[in-house]
């Protein structure tokens, strides 16, 4: 049977000498990345969608593609099977849609080393000419590769089961290595839970910060994503079981029962997989607990540190208030005695300054000598207790102005 298999609308072109109901269509249209547009005109892709018949039902499957500024509608899963017509009639024809995510391990440097990839599928079936007609969304080069070997290679029933095997097949393959990657980043998380000394201080400990928890909970987020994907990839494949049969109602397929068990075994890994992730949902759920209790303990401890530290340097200060104020006190002994004896050596000043007088040759008797005599001993007398006495009040004065003046400054602070 002549095969198509097309990238672009215009290629269909090329059969329009040809019924193209007798032949199997693939139609293969892709994006540049996985957040931009579908490269194909708005006119193409229904031009497309007109030539293989699609209802409406597979439009849900390809608003899940086109261009996205953020992760978004990536839960939509699942499948949907139509028949179009009645038995009896020769335009029946029986529509399966589909879509599915996989997990891609890319070679590129980005932040994580695994992405989920996304594909969707259609195919009609017409049991009157045994013809497919495909429109695939975005599949990775290998399984676009192989759906071009098969489809040049069977036809009718056959191909139709070993291409969806062959699809389920290709996106199963990566679970189990993207699983095992994320099972390492549980269990780093769950060994610095473990292995945390609490209580104990030890020079090379794991450090447990919030920014664990919060990897912990985006390693949750990808476990429950893988979950989601692959209980849906099992819907798919249940579909397409079903699918299947349908079209085994109209045609007779040998290989029928060999594609069931193939079926059977590709959900039995995937519910494999499934259990995989709960197992480590439910011990990234127990490590999340355990971080944030190792952070509380640990928070403690540093409170109970603070405190102790606190106390230790109020203390401190305590015994250095103490010590200045012993300080102040001797100060303020020594004070008052440097007080007395500068006062005492004030009060010898005068005498010692006129008994100097009196004793040169300033002061002589009217002979030429010095002298003493009762009136000079008046005299040094007199002017010593006059001189003596004009000392003491201006230092009396100072320290009265000085007082004053230091008295009218605190109560100025006090008033502000």
């Amino acid at each position: 049977m002549p095969v198509l298999v097309s990238r672009h609308p215009g290629q269909l072109q090329t059969f329009s000498s040809a019924n193209l109901t007798s032949v199997d269509i693939a139609s293969i249209i892709r994006q540049k990345n996985s957040w931009s547009r579908l490269q194909i005109s708005h006119r193409g892709f229904l031009r497309i969608l007109s030539d293989h018949k699609a209802s409406a039902a597979f439009v849900d499957f390809v608003r899940a593609f086109g261009f996205k500024a953020s992760h978004s509608d990536e839960n939509f899963g699942g499948y949907s099977r139509q028949l179009h017509g009645r038995e009896g009639q020769e335009s029946i024809h029986l529509e399966l849609c589909y879509n599915i995510r996989y997990p891609e391990q890319v070679g590129r440097d980005s932040e994580y080393s695994w992405v989920l990839r996304h594909m969707a599928v259609y195919h009609n079936y017409s049991p009157e000419t045994s013809s497919s007609k495909w429109i695939v969304l975005q599949p990775s080069r290998p399984i676009e590769s192989k759906l071009e070997s098969i489809l040049q290679g069977a036809g009718g029933l056959d191909c139709t089961a070993m291409v969806n095997l062959m699809i389920l097949t290709s996106t199963e393959a990566n679970w189990r290595a993207y699983i095992k990657h994320l099972e390492s980043e549980i269990n780093s998380f769950n060994e610095k839970a473990c292995c945390s000394r609490v209580g104990k201080t030890a020079p090379h400990d794991y450090s447990v910060a919030f920014s664990d928890s919060q990897e912990l909970q985006v390693s949750r987020e990808r476990l429950l994503k893988a979950r989601s994907v692959i209980e849906s990839s099992i819907e798919s494949s249940i579909g397409i079981e079903a699918h299947l049969n349908d079209l085994g109602e109209f045609s007779e397929d040998p290989n029928k029962k060999s594609s069931q068990l193939e079926l059977q075994n590709l959900r039995s890994r995937m519910r494999s997989h499934i259990r995989a992730l709960e197992r480590l949902l439910e011990v990234s759920s127990g490590t999340s607990n355990l971080l944030l209790k190792v952070m509380d303990f640990r928070n403690d401890e540093s409170v109970r540190r603070s405190a102790a530290n606190t106390q230790a340097i109020l203390h401190a200060t305590r015994q250095e208030s103490e010590h200045m104020s012993a300080i102040a006190q001797r100060t303020q002994v020594d004070s008052r005695s440097m007080k007395i004896m500068t006062s005492v050596a004030i009060a010898y000043l005068p005498a010692n300054l006129f008994a100097g007088i009196f004793s040169s040759s300033i002061v002589q008797n009217s002979d030429g000598k010095n002298t003493s005599s009762a009136r000079h001993i008046g005299y040094y007398i007199l002017a010593t207790l006059v001189l003596t006495l004009a000392t003491f009040s201006v230092t009396m004065t100072w320290e009265r102005d000085l007082f004053i003046h230091i008295l009218s400054r605190l109560r100025r602070i006090r008033r502000l």
